[in-house]
Formats: C-alpha cells, sequence, structure tokens
C-alpha cells in the first residue's frame, strides 16, 4: 500500500533470508538513510530489497547480497530512487548483480561497483520499458558471466536511459549496452 511510509534511519540489516527480498520487502513507500544493508539472501529476486511500490536509499551501503533471480542489491519492480549511496558486491543469479528494474530507477551521486551477474548488467539492467535515470555517479569493476556479456549499464529494448555526468569504467565485457 502506497499510503503506508516507513523510515529506516541508522540501522544495519544484515543476513536476512527469503524467498523474495532478502533484507527488505517492500510494499509500500519505504526510505532507507544512513544504513548498511548487508549479507542478504533471497531465492528469488532482490537478495538485498525488492521493491514493489515506492523506495528511497539516501547515504546508505547495500552490500554483498545475493538473489538466485534478478537485482543482487535492488530488485526494483516501481519506483526507486538511490542518492549519495554505495550499491557494491553483490551477486544475482540472472540479472542486473547491482541493481535490476523494469520500472522507474534513479540514481544520483552512486557508485555502483564490484557487483556480478550471470546473465547480463553486471551493475545495472534496465529491463524493457523501464525508465532508468543515472546522474552524477561510477559504473565501476562489475562483472557478467555468460549471457550477453555487459558489465557496466545495459538498457533493455524500448527501455529510456538518462545518463549524465557519471563514469563508465573497468567494466567486465562492455561498459553499455543499449537495445533501446
Amino acid at each position: 500500500d502506497p499510503d503506508i511510509n516507513v523510515t529506516l534511519s541508522g540501522l544495519k540489516i544484515m543476513n536476512g533470508k527469503s524467498s523474495s527480498g532478502g533484507g527488505i520487502l517492500n510494499y509500500g513507500t519505504i526510505t532507507l538513510v544512513d544504513s548498511i544493508l548487508s549479507e542478504n539472501s533471497a531465492c528469488g529476486n532482490g537478495g538485498g530489497i525488492l521493491n514493489n511500490c515506492n523506495l528511497t536509499v539516501i547515504g546508505s551501503s547495500i552490500s554483498c547480497n545475493t538473489a538466485l533471480g534478478d537485482g543482487g542489491g535492488i530488485s526494483n519492480r516501481g519506483t526507486a530512487v538511490a542518492k549519495g549511496s554505495t550499491i557494491s558486491e553483490n551477486t544475482a543469479t540472472d540479472n542486473g548483480g547491482g541493481i535490476f528494474s523494469n520500472k522507474m530507477v534513479t540514481v544520483i551521486d552512486c557508485t555502483v561497483s564490484n557487483n556480478k551477474a550471470t546473465s547480463d548488467g553486471g551493475g545495472i539492467l534496465n529491463d524493457e520499458r523501464g525508465i532508468a535515470t543515472v546522474v552524477g555517479s561510477s559504473i565501476i569493476e562489475n562483472e557478467v558471466y555468460g549471457g550477453l556479456s555487459t558489465g557496466g549499464i545495459v538498457n533493455g529494448r524500448f527501455g529510456k536511459l538518462n545518463l549524465s555526468d557519471s563514469s563508465i569504467s573497468r567494466n567486465m565485457g562492455s561498459g553499455m549496452t543499449n537495445r533501446g
């Protein structure tokens, strides 16, 4: 329910295990501030967070999370904003080691680094018909094994990617693929 608002500040959310959303499973409106989400796992999507509605992450670290589906760090199926945060060392068996999104995601002044995906989009995968905006961010040293081999950012078919004032470097495979 988008009318349910929760703010989590200064927390450590660690070692969660779930079928989806190992650290946080969100169906409302949630803001995560100055927090750490680490070492969580999901048998499906969203090792760290599975967002189905509205998510804002500010000044937080999302690291070392694992998903057997999409989105090792964050799997977004709603509206997500990450600002001034680090998304690193997450792993997805499918797509989007750091971030997977098939709706709307905005990444501002963030570092997305050392994430891994088996299929595609080691750092960020903006899936078909998704809208992704990346501003002032570093997408570095992400990896992908197999699939279409884009380590940095993938913009899916019919997707929209707005990229500005950002660096994409030292990713395994190509740094960016646009299928839009």
